[in-house]
């Protein structure tokens, strides 16, 4: 059996066997992969020991060392996710409260059709009712001149026929204003 596994008998001595063994395992020459070889030259290695050249596996630092790579990638990513969620409410937010402004805008249209220019006052507003209860809104109204818009002349009731108009609706810390100019004509 020792001749099949390329080794004369006439050579084996404990000191080369061990020699062999550890050449054959640890060392350039080729692998021992015969069991029958193995033990007969005295080479009891267990078969993991000996790696196949020919396997394409993964060792297990390599598996270790990939998966702290991709959580410290994905903790990276998810986070950049996580900011976008939370972001992502605001402009929900902005966009029921540009409704709602516009609500009031068209409640004082409405109110100077049917009551009167003089029935376009300021109004203290408050909360609206569910399901925007998070929102409130306040109304101002100053006089103004039909020369020059921008300069209030006073609180109505406003002599020049004109008045602007200032809705403003308030959440969560924010708020959006619109104003409009309103006459008597």
């Amino acid at each position: 059996m020792i001749a099949e596994c390329g080794v004369r008998v006439a050579e084996l001595t404990t000191r080369t066997v061990g020699m062999m063994c550890r050449e054959k395992l640890f060392g350039s020459a080729e692998l021992i992969r015969n069991e029958r070889c193995r033990v007969a030259l005295g080479c009891h290695v267990p078969q993991s020991a000996i790696r196949n050249p020919h396997s394409n596996g993964f060792t297990l630092i390599e598996t270790v060392i990939t998966l702290i790579i991709l959580s410290i990638a994905a903790v990276g990513v998810l986070s950049v996710f996580n900011l976008g969620i939370g972001e992502s409410a605001d402009p929900n937010l902005r966009n029921q409260a540009m409704a709602l402004v516009q609500e009031k805008m068209e409640d004082i249209a409405a109110l100077r059709v049917s009551d009167g220019f003089g029935a376009v006052v300021p109004n203290a507003g408050g909360a609206f009712p569910a399901p925007f209860a998070a929102f409130s809104w306040a109304q101002t109204v100053e006089c103004v001149t039909q020369v020059d818009v921008n300069t209030s002349t006073g609180a109505p009731p406003c002599a020049s026929g004109y008045a602007k108009a200032t809705v403003t609706i308030t959440w969560g810390g924010d708020s959006l204003s619109m104003t409009t100019l309103v006459t008597e004509h």
